[in-house]
């Protein structure tokens, strides 16, 4: 069974900056261990808090590849 917590935050800018640093965290340490990151963003406007969070970031970025990516489940050929 997966055990899942829940957060509430008050703004969507302070969800943002607190989903930015847990993922912030993740790529220092994969750089630090691997000497580069890989991370897949999700598209929408939802993410854009922690994205813009993200963005200001002090991270070695040159070490970072961001690849975008979709979530949304659709038949092949679906427009």
């Amino acid at each position: 069974m997966i055990e899942a917590e829940w957060w509430d935050y008050e703004s969507a800018a302070e969800m943002g900056a607190a989903v930015a640093g847990d993922v912030a965290f993740v790529i220092e340490r994969a750089i630090a261990d691997r000497k580069r990151a890989l991370i897949v963003v999700p598209g929408g406007s939802t993410p854009g808090p922690a994205l813009a969070a993200l963005a200001r970031a002090k991270l070695d970025w040159a070490k970072v590849t961001i690849l975008p990516g979709d979530e949304r489940l659709a038949p092949v050929g679906s427009p």
